[in-house]
């Protein structure tokens, strides 16, 4: 039986290969968190969700760079998600501006 750690790693590995299953995975799991982290930033919904994407797709991107002895994938993507919706709601101010 795997812990959830090793299955963490599993996604992982998976997702470096670009394996669509563990990039389905990342997301379910996640998923519930990550957008109530973005509707915190982001009022509306359907920005929460193009963000919430847009910041996934980085996320698989740049999964060659995560690093487990710096930080937990959940801070990782959290770090992601964050400074997506900041970008997000910058873009947003220079248009209204």
């Amino acid at each position: 039986m795997y812990s959830r750690e090793d299955d963490i790693q599993i996604i992982i590995q998976g997702c470096l290969k670009n394996n669509r299953r563990a990039q389905e995975e990342l997301y379910k799991r996640y998923y519930p968190a990550m957008m109530a982290l973005c509707l915190r930033y982001l009022r509306d919904r359907q920005d929460a969700l193009e963000v919430l994407n847009d910041a996934l797709l980085k996320v698989f991107r740049q999964m060659g760079r995560f690093d487990p002895t710096k930080a937990a994938l959940y801070t990782w993507m959290r770090t992601i998600v964050i400074n997506t919706a900041l970008d997000a709601l910058r873009r947003q101010k220079a248009l209204r501006d």
